[in-house]
């Protein structure tokens, strides 16, 4: 794929796209309070997600790599059940382990969940976020940011940058919920999910496969959290 200069507008523009998800996160998930407030730039920030990667191929002529390269639902599907299917019973196995010492945090997950309105629609919500929003999140970073990233950089180290990338909104997240370690451990572990879904990504040249990993996990995350919250 032919290189883009790295003073070029476009690719000065495409920097400043990579960050929105993190811009967002800061607002509707630190620093507002209001649910009024909060799901507008909720919106806002998926919606500059989803249209910026277009905007950029199609206006401005940014050079990515087909969306989806080959044929393979089969090995798609089987890479992706397979795969999410491992993380969430390594998720749950740490959770169970270690969920004495994650109890204590119940009640700041029950504060946010409410703070962002979802309290009363939590099942749709995990549903949403585990189908929707992931699918969102992996055309955003395992396709746009990535494969972005390889117009100046090499694979390895596109892979590697745009896993730290995608765990910086979530080092935001999680540290609404737990404490500065587990803050650190979980984020971090977020990063390298996100190198693995950008290798599934890779092997596969689709991105259903990373999709459904995504989705599982996701699904597992929101299980998790019902579990932490129903007794309060």
């Amino acid at each position: 794929m032919k290189r883009t200069p790295w003073l070029s507008t476009v690719w000065i523009v495409f920097l400043s796209t990579i960050f929105i998800q993190l811009i967002g996160t800061v607002f509707y998930f630190v620093i507002l309070k209001n649910p009024a407030a909060i799901q507008p730039v909720y919106v806002i920030t998926k919606g500059v997600m989803l249209l910026a990667p277009v905007v950029l191929v199609f206006l401005f002529g940014f050079l990515l790599a087909p969306l989806c390269r080959k044929r393979t639902i089969g090995a798609s599907v089987g890479w992706g059940v397979l795969s999410g299917l491992a993380i969430s019973g390594l998720t749950i196995l740490v959770y169970v382990a270690f969920q004495d010492a994650l109890l204590p945090f119940a009640g700041n997950v029950r504060e946010k969940i409410a703070d962002v309105g979802i309290a009363e629609h939590y099942l749709l919500a995990a549903l949403g976020i585990s189908l929707a929003h992931s699918l969102l999140e992996e055309y955003f970073w395992r396709w746009y940011v990535v494969r972005g990233l390889e117009a100046r950089l090499s694979a390895n180290a596109s892979l590697w940058i745009g896993g730290w990338l995608f765990a910086l909104h979530h080092y935001i997240l999680l540290s609404q919920f737990f404490g500065l370690g587990m803050t650190i451990v979980f984020g971090t572990f977020v990063g390298i999910g996100g190198v693995m879904w950008s290798l599934i990504y890779r092997r596969t040249g689709s991105l259903l496969a990373p999709w459904l990993s995504h989705a599982l996990v996701d699904g597992t995350l929101f299980y998790i959290g019902f579990l932490l919250i129903r007794d309060l």
